[in-house]
């Protein structure tokens, strides 16, 4: 193994780390950083939002490669290749992204976790404001709303399917890098997300990070990651 192609929305961090293990690295993803060009061996930007399964293999006959990482956006992704894989099995991905699901494994293992419901499942007047409401799969925040009363929540029933309403959590937000392998994982820092509602008009979508994040509760319960949804 010592052509690797990534494939992600974003792949600057995984081709970094990549180079810097000593590998050949090709990317294939939407935004074309300037730097990428000066990590990876090769790039193809697909300028697409929503690229087709077509596109994407067109994009990788570009390359040789003998193993590919599925990246960011693309973890579900059935590339139809003989070429090794270096990711979790789709099937999986598909489970634990799943936040409806996610949140009743949480709450089976007594790990905190907001309260979580099928938005179409919810008597908006029974329920305490403000919620947050999000895709029930997905990721990155972009579609993101905060419901502040039973009125909007109504009308967020009539127009959002699929979407799942959370208990909301004032706060800092914080995600946690795991490495894993065989049954076991670790993790490995805390970063602070960052948003920017004046430069995307999104309140919620992830627009980076801060990595270390050095909040006062950087010491972090470790019962997560020993679980079986990593």
């Amino acid at each position: 193994m010592r052509d690797i192609l990534i494939i992600g929305y974003n792949t600057r961090h995984i081709c970094r780390s990549a180079k810097r293990a000593g590998y050949n690295v090709f990317s294939i993803e939407h935004f074309g950083d300037r730097d990428l060009f000066d990590i990876a061996d090769g790039v193809a930007v697909f300028e697409e939002d929503d690229p087709s399964p077509e596109k994407i293999r067109e994009l990788m006959d570009d390359f040789e490669y003998d193993t590919i990482v599925r990246g960011p956006g693309f973890e579900s992704w059935d590339l139809e290749t003989d070429v090794p894989v270096l990711n979790n099995d789709t099937k999986v991905f598909e489970r634990v992204s799943d936040k409806l699901w996610l949140a009743e494994y949480l709450r089976k293992l007594d790990i905190p976790h907001p309260e979580t419901y099928l938005i179409e499942d919810v008597d908006p007047s029974e329920l305490d404001y403000p919620l947050m409401a999000k895709p029930r799969r997905g990721a990155g925040g972009v579609e993101n709303l905060l419901i502040r009363s039973s009125e909007e929540l109504e009308d967020a029933k009539s127009t959002h399917r699929d979407f799942i309403v959370q208990e909301y959590i004032d706060g800092r937000t914080v995600s946690i890098s795991l490495i894993a392998s065989h049954g076991e994982a670790r993790s490995i820092a805390a970063s602070e997300q960052i948003s920017f509602p004046w430069l995307t008009e999104m309140p919620y979508a992830y627009t980076g990070n801060i990595t270390p994040f050095l909040g006062r509760h950087c010491e972090l319960d470790g019962r997560a990651c020993r679980t079986r949804c990593i």
